[in-house]
């Protein structure tokens, strides 16, 4: 992201050899990890394998190489970050669900992998490693836009009600989470659906309710409470 935003700005020159080094590492990190990257049986995608779980990646950490892969294609041009970018968005397209009123969800796995089945919905700090890459998938066009849309207006009318947040990504199931909760501390990552305000503006304030109105127990620093808020907080600035 440093090296998106960088060199595409003539007023920071002075760092472009920086970002062109990062672009360079990235590429021959992501490299190592190709022969993970396998088909899937019984279907026509593919997909991350993590051998020594003997499973396949979960979404949010296939989704955060994803970003990677979005960047890259856009930085070097090269076809293959784009096409496995739009792999990685297929899967996470065929592992959405509805539910009766439209709203979607998704397990912590892809559709395909058998474990865990009894997990219906991904947790929500989670899901917001998940849906960045979903809403610029969206906007290159690798995934259809409704599905970003959809997302976002569930965060900002279901996932939190009432300046309670739910744990997970099921609108159906409401289970706020308390500060009591062995995950509360990891509350303040749901910054990153701030990136999807602009399919909803809405999210924003549903998070000043979460950070400023209702949670300061586990949001105790409101904005500056997390690397992850501040960082959202600044997104917002532009």
């Amino acid at each position: 992201e440093f090296a998106r935003l960088t060199l595409r700005d003539e007023r920071l020159v002075a760092y472009h050899a920086a970002a062109r080094r990062y672009v360079a590492a990235t590429k021959r990190a992501l490299a190592v990890f190709d022969r993970d990257f396998r088909p899937v049986p019984g279907t026509d995608a593919s997909y991350y394998r993590r051998p020594a779980k003997h499973r396949w990646e979960p979404i949010n950490h296939a989704h955060q190489v994803g970003r990677l892969l979005l960047n890259l294609h856009t930085l070097t041009g090269e076809a293959r970050y784009g096409r496995r970018a739009s792999q990685i968005a297929g899967v996470f397209a065929a592992s959405v669900r509805y539910d009766r009123r439209g709203n979607p969800f998704w397990r912590y796995f892809p559709y395909f992998e058998p474990e865990l089945q009894e997990e219906r919905a991904e947790p929500i700090w989670k899901a917001s490693c998940t849906v960045p890459f979903v809403h610029q998938a969206a906007r290159r066009g690798r995934i259809d836009p409704a599905i970003a849309d959809a997302a976002a207006r569930s965060f900002a009318h279901d996932l939190v009600r009432d300046g309670e947040l739910n744990r997970t990504v099921d609108p159906a199931r409401f289970d706020p989470l308390r500060s009591g909760d062995p995950f509360a501390s990891r509350a303040g990552t749901v910054a990153g659906w701030l990136e999807l305000r602009s399919r909803e503006p809405e999210i924003f304030d549903r998070m000043v309710e979460l950070l400023v109105a209702h949670r300061n127990d586990y949001f105790s620093r409101a904005w500056f409470g997390a690397p992850s808020l501040a960082r959202g907080y600044a997104f917002c600035l532009g």
